[in-house]
């Protein structure tokens, strides 16, 4: 099993770990045996106790499929949710799963080919709404783990490319689409506060008070506003 310890909370920090070589420029490119295994680090650091329950608790019953608007406009079964996790399905059951020993005599390891055929599945096909997480039977979060499989992705340079020339944009200029950020005080997300998310989350809440603050000081009083004519 992983080291990670489900606390009732998302893991951010190792989100943040995961994203941070894409916005700090991390290691790129390379063979396809070191994309694939940059691919696999992503999926070690983040599954944990929470995801290992919903990957062995899958009755493959299908009601996430019914929920899927794009399997419901298509009908082709690669677009049932679960689906487009597979790839951290078999990693975590080869690699971390209780079976491992024997499952890795039948399931077939992750390949570069593996998840450049996920690759539209997990980012053109999920919209990540959360509608196949509402009617799982089982309770399994199911929208987490394809976030996992699109960083996963990430990390072994399968980002969509417009997704990539924003990346590039904001490391190499420092500038989201053209503009650059004016929102100072706002903690950076893809590495700013380690693997703990509480400082985090204090500092934002630090910096949405100042600027109400610092916007009822710009508004006028109610009784100090001039009366309609």
């Amino acid at each position: 099993m992983s080291a990670n310890v489900h606390t009732g909370r998302p893991d951010l920090g190792g989100i943040r770990a995961s994203i941070q070589g894409l916005v700090h420029g991390g290691a790129r490119g390379g063979s396809d045996e070191a994309r694939v295994a940059r691919a696999k680090a992503v999926m070690l650091r983040e599954i944990d106790g929470q995801h290992a329950m919903y990957l062995e608790s899958c009755i493959r019953c299908g009601m996430c499929a019914e929920a899927c608007h794009f399997y419901q406009g298509t009908g082709n079964a690669e677009y049932t949710p679960i689906h487009k996790a597979e790839p951290v399905k078999r990693f975590y059951r080869r690699e971390l799963g209780p079976m491992r020993w024997l499952r890795r005599l039948y399931t077939p390891d992750v390949t570069l080919q593996d998840l450049e055929k996920w690759q539209p599945l997990a980012y053109d096909a999920c919209t990540e709404c959360g509608r196949c997480d509402l009617i799982c039977p089982m309770g399994i979060q199911i929208s987490p783990l394809i976030g996992i499989m699109r960083r996963a992705l990430a990390a072994a340079d399968l980002l969509p490319a417009e997704l990539q020339a924003v990346a590039d944009e904001q490391r190499e200029k420092g500038t989201v689409l053209g503009e650059r950020g004016g929102r100072e005080g706002v903690p950076d997300l893809a590495g700013g506060a380690g693997d703990d998310p509480e400082p985090c989350g204090r500092e934002l809440d630090a910096a949405v008070r100042q600027r109400r603050t610092d916007r009822h000081r710009r508004e006028p009083a109610r009784d100090q506003r001039p009366a309609p004519r």
